[in-house]
């Protein structure tokens, strides 16, 4: 009889992860939550040393094999830090901690939340950093340096240096990212708080359906990646972002070959 499939979910006490918890739940799946509170499995993915403990600590409620990984726990630009030691070192060691537990698992999945962020400006050094593991040199420099957006695309980097290697699609596990735009998260509300914020967002992160997205428009993507019917997938940085990515390569691609916008008709 088939067992019911698990999945480990970092950043379950809000936003994008409380969605995908739900979204598992809706599907009969076991989701187990992390997150620094209010979670079933309390850890702090900013403290490298807590993140060590992942694998025995998820070990000791799912035995000795998990089917799916969403790592979703994320910090906002307003730390930059933080952003650098939880979005990249924290979802990546999320990963690293858990590899061995998804190769015993059925159709094992992984999945990693960036950002449309990844498509600003970074700062070189500080990727460097990151890419090469250096997490004191990391967050040295992200006292000084903007992280957020450094931060998430150094995760992307790293979703594609290794989802194509033995240890991920070679063993069988499908590694993949959603991207979110501006999703209606406990995130994003310090930065909308008033009209003219929303208009600054907006003015940043343009797209054309004009509205900020959902966290569960971007829940049942992160679950559809993390399940079986996700069967040939891998290494994929996945924007649920409205549009925006979309009208940024339009605008590129026309200027690039001073082509006309064409309307329907």
């Amino acid at each position: 009889m088939q067992t019911q499939r698990t999945i480990v979910v970092t950043g379950a006490g809000s936003g994008i992860g409380a969605a995908a918890m739900q979204v598992a739940a809706a599907r009969g799946w076991r989701a187990i939550g992390v997150d620094i509170a209010n979670a079933e499995i309390a850890v702090d993915l900013s403290d490298p040393h807590d993140r060590k403990t992942l694998k025995d600590r998820i070990a000791a409620v799912a035995g000795e094999s998990i089917d799916a990984v969403a790592a979703s726990a994320g910090v906002s630009g307003g730390n930059s830090v933080g952003s650098v030691a939880v979005n990249f070192f924290g979802a990546r060691d999320t990963l690293l901690q858990l590899q061995p537990l998804l190769a015993k698992g059925r159709d094992p999945r992984a999945v990693l939340v960036g950002s449309i962020a990844a498509l600003s400006p970074v700062h070189d050094e500080l990727m460097d950093a990151c890419l090469e593991g250096n997490e004191p040199v990391a967050l040295r420099l992200a006292e000084v340096h903007a992280g957020y957006a450094t931060s998430k695309a150094a995760l992307r980097d790293w979703l594609r240096a290794n989802a194509s290697t033995a240890a991920w699609a070679g063993a069988g596990i499908l590694l993949n990212a959603v991207a979110p735009g501006t999703i209606e998260t406990p995130m994003l509300a310090p930065f909308i708080k008033t009209d003219e914020q929303r208009q600054d967002i907006f003015a940043r992160y343009p797209n054309p359906l004009r509205r900020n997205g959902e966290a569960t428009e971007v829940a049942r993507a992160l679950i559809w990646l993390a399940s079986p019917e996700n069967s040939f997938m891998v290494g994929q940085h996945i924007y649920i972002d409205g549009g925006y990515d979309a009208a940024r390569a339009a605008e590129e691609a026309r200027s690039w070959a001073d082509l006309p916008h064409e309307t329907a008709g």
